[in-house]
């Protein structure tokens, strides 16, 4: 039996999610990729991911496995597959991994980056892959608390476990805001990168939700790190009390999927850096280059 590791990129725009669903007539990354992977190997084969992304949350860095006696050659299988499945969803890279190799316990890191689009106008080509604010945002503002999430600690004020009893102490490695000007009069897009061992449900969201507000002045950053503070007793085991006043999940609403992307799977010991990231426009068109080259420190 052979393990394969595939390296897959998807518009989630009209998906449900990677993870498969009863209702046949929601679409998902993972029923796609299994007919796909079914009609090329003659057998049922499932495909496991590094993460299983939300409804209309996209990837350029999914990595997923598959265990086949399939005889195909690696390098054969993605084209096979790319010619099964939709424009939305494309194979980018398929190789030979290590019989025990597992795409979501063996990844040591994941990183997401989220795209807002500074503008009061729509735009055709970025409605699909980023949140448009219209209001005034301050940048400084939003950065100076994005330097100051990083942390091993609970993350309940800003997402949920996704199983009954699971732990919510997760690791973020960093958090970064990049910005780009489009041109006169045509806005500026701003890519907010995160970097943590997992994630708890819509945990990425809020904590853009968060600095959104923060960055608009509908929310105080004492509030955000006074979350924090009460975060970090319940981390180290202390009993953190209830939640600090003046904040609470509905506070910093999840931010809209359509501006959320999986970049990076690292398997490396170390947590993976930026360099994996590429530039703005890189990561919101799908165009991720650095991923034959691994991940740079």
């Amino acid at each position: 039996m052979r393990t394969l590791r595939l390296v897959v990129q998807y518009d989630g725009t009209g998906l449900y999610g990677f993870q498969r669903q009863k209702d046949p007539s929601r679409p998902t990354v993972q029923g796609l990729l299994e007919a796909a992977l079914a009609g090329v190997l003659g057998e049922p084969t499932a495909a496991t991911a590094a993460g299983r992304t939300d409804a209309g949350v996209h990837a350029t860095g999914q990595v997923v496995h598959v265990r086949t006696a399939h005889t195909i050659p690696a390098q054969r299988l993605a084209a096979a597959l790319n010619h099964r499945l939709p424009p939305s969803v494309r194979v980018v890279q398929a190789e030979e991994a290590p019989a025990g190799f597992h795409a979501r316990r063996d990844a040591t890191s994941r990183v997401y980056c989220y795209h807002l689009f500074l503008h009061r106008y729509p735009s055709a080509m970025l409605e699909r892959f980023a949140w448009r604010i219209e209001r005034p945002v301050d940048l400084g503002l939003m950065q100076a608390l994005a330097d100051q999430l990083p942390g091993r600690r609970r993350w309940d004020l800003f997402g949920s476990p996704l199983g009954a009893g699971q732990s919510p102490v997760r690791t973020l490695f960093g958090c970064r805001v990049d910005t780009m000007e489009l041109g006169p009069g045509r806005g500026r897009l701003v890519r907010v990168c995160f970097e943590a061992d997992a994630y708890l449900y819509r945990m990425v969201r809020r904590l853009i939700g968060a600095l959104v507000q923060v960055g608009t002045g509908e929310l105080l950053p004492a509030a955000v790190l006074g979350a924090l503070a009460w975060a970090d007793r319940g981390a180290t085991g202390e009993q953190p009390g209830p939640p600090p006043k003046g904040w609470s999940p509905a506070r910093a609403p999840a931010a809209p999927a359509a501006g959320l992307t999986l970049v990076h799977v690292n398997y490396a010991p170390a947590p993976c850096g930026w360099g994996c990231c590429g530039g703005i426009l890189d990561t919101l068109l799908g165009v991720w280059l650095e991923w034959p080259r691994g991940c740079a420190r």
